[in-house]
């Protein structure tokens, strides 16, 4: 059997485990004590499959100190987990969508406020960053690079990035897999955030759904990924106004919402592992779907929060889309009452 390896044990993890599952390819987890039911084990083979659903693993296998095989097999280590560098290399050229404006913190160049302080990374020695903090004035700037130094963090490690939330936009993402060599074995989805996980300004997705593809993103993600030679699972992100289509920055790895192909066929991991066909190519654009994260979905019920649900079936019953809510509602008892009992049992 073959075996595959995931470095996190989370939502996206637990996905890559059943979607495998259904593939022959027994998933295991290298984190131990893991809320979700992914079995824990070291891979040790060059034969097994590694999965990425991060940037600090990513980085770790492109520089040789993981054992197995994975895709991207390539990738500009500079630009894979440095977000200000990656808006630099869609600058230099003219054929690629641009990021978003973007200050140095030490600039003498004041940023247009409101404004992002973001870090460059997201990961830095094996540590996740801070998302970042939305900034509306010079009082905000100097109170969270004072908490980033707090943290223990350099300042030099953040930007200001353009910030577009309290603006009339879309935050739209191009998901699917990539291979520059074979553009047959393309798989794509377009999907619109509808919800945040919470009320804060910067966090993940509770609720995606697909949309038309009417600002050509499909053709803007393809020249980028094209240019990076890139073969392997990913999402980019963009950001759209009445007048503007930007890039927020580039995921060349496993996201949140890829359960989004494990129902639709699971043609994701068929071309991670090479077990596609013939017939799995050219596949028609995912359309008429919404995902939800089930552990939003149910806390929302348990704390009366309404509008999750209340999304849920106007998705479903008014515009009749195939609801994908992940992981299962089973698994999603189970790992709330893992994390009760685990609370309970602490004190």
């Amino acid at each position: 059997m073959m075996k595959a390896y995931t470095f996190t044990a989370a939502v996206n993890a637990y996905t890559l485990h059943k979607a495998a599952g259904a593939l022959g390819v027994k998933v295991f987890t290298t984190e131990e004590n893991t809320l979700f039911p992914i079995p824990q084990q070291t891979p040790n083979s060059e034969q097994d499959w590694l999965l990425f659903t991060e940037e600090h693993s990513l980085a770790q296998a492109l520089r040789g100190k993981l054992k197995g095989r994975f895709l991207p097999e390539k990738f500009p280590i500079h630009l894979l987990d440095d977000k200000w560098a990656f808006a630099d290399w869609l600058a230099s050229s003219e054929t690629l969508t641009s990021g978003l404006e973007q200050w140095q913190v030490d600039s003498n160049t004041a940023p247009a406020f409101p404004c992002l302080l973001k870090a460059k990374r997201s990961w830095q020695d094996g540590h996740k960053l801070p998302r970042g903090w939305v900034c509306y004035n010079e009082q905000d700037v100097q109170q969270h690079l004072s908490d980033i130094i707090r943290r223990g963090l350099s300042s030099e490690d953040f930007f200001f990035q353009e910030w577009l939330g309290n603006q009339d936009h879309h935050n739209i993402s191009v998901c699917g897999f990539h291979d520059s060599r074979d553009p047959a074995r393309n798989l794509t989805a377009i999907v619109r955030r509808l919800l945040s996980s919470h009320q804060q300004e910067l966090s993940c997705a509770a609720a995606v759904e697909t949309v038309h593809d009417q600002w050509d993103l499909q053709a803007k993600t393809r020249s980028i990924l094209d240019a990076l030679d890139f073969v392997g699972p990913y999402e980019l992100e963009f950001i759209i106004t009445k007048n503007r289509v930007r890039v927020l920055e580039l995921n060349p790895r496993f996201w949140m919402q890829h359960a989004l192909f494990l129902k639709t066929g699971n043609g994701l991991l068929k071309r991670y592992f090479g077990l596609d066909s013939a017939t799995d190519q050219h596949p028609a654009l995912l359309k008429n779907i919404t995902w939800m994260d089930s552990l939003c979905f149910t806390r929302a019920w348990f704390t009366r929060h309404w509008q999750l649900p209340g999304l849920y079936f106007k998705k479903r019953f008014i515009d009749k889309h195939r609801i994908i809510l992940y992981p299962p509602v089973h698994t999603t008892f189970f790992i709330l009452a893992k994390r009760f009992f685990s609370k309970c049992w602490s004190r």
